[in-house]
């Protein structure tokens, strides 16, 4: 994304906004999805960010305008989880885990922290560079590969106990 049209987004031009939104919407959806697990809160959240970031007067001109959306997108998101988690009864709770149980996604989501596993689509699926994802956690890129690297660690050794238990 150029320098141009990320301050013609901040001056809330319509065109840039529209670029804006187009180039980062997959990537922010993604994000918000694999802290919720839930498609239409997803969505609201990326609503969401785009209007904080259009009204925020924070961001700081340093190159980061996609970790600087991620964070924004990661806040929301889980502030809304920690908003819906409180509200979902037990009931609900369990179908979802039923429905979702078959899924590669799960079990990923199943055997990683919250952290690994929000690190580890954003490598994967999200294809982000380990530096880019530490802006987003505002840590250094060395604690997030020493995170990646364990979530596959515990992957691998889930996937070899379960192949051995065959």
């Amino acid at each position: 994304m150029e320098k141009k049209d990320i301050d013609l987004f901040f001056k809330k031009d319509e065109r840039a906004v529209k670029k804006v939104y187009e180039e980062y919407y997959h990537l922010l959806k993604s994000l918000s999805f694999s802290i919720l697990n839930d498609e239409a809160s997803a969505q609201d959240c990326v609503q969401d960010t785009f209007l904080a970031a259009l009204t925020s007067s924070n961001y700081v001109e340093k190159g980061y305008f996609k970790a600087y959306l991620c964070q924004i997108c990661r806040h929301i998101s889980l502030k809304r989880l920690e908003e819906t988690s409180r509200n979902i009864p037990l009931d609900q709770d369990i179908a979802t885990q039923e429905i979702n149980d078959n899924s590669l996604i799960s079990f990923v989501r199943s055997k990683l922290d919250k952290d690994e596993y929000e690190i580890f689509v954003l490598k994967v699926v999200e294809k982000m560079k380990f530096k880019e994802i530490a802006k987003i956690y505002q840590v250094k890129a060395s604690s997030i590969k020493g995170k990646y690297y364990r979530a596959l660690k515990k992957l691998q050794a889930e996937l070899s106990f379960e192949e051995e238990a065959k």
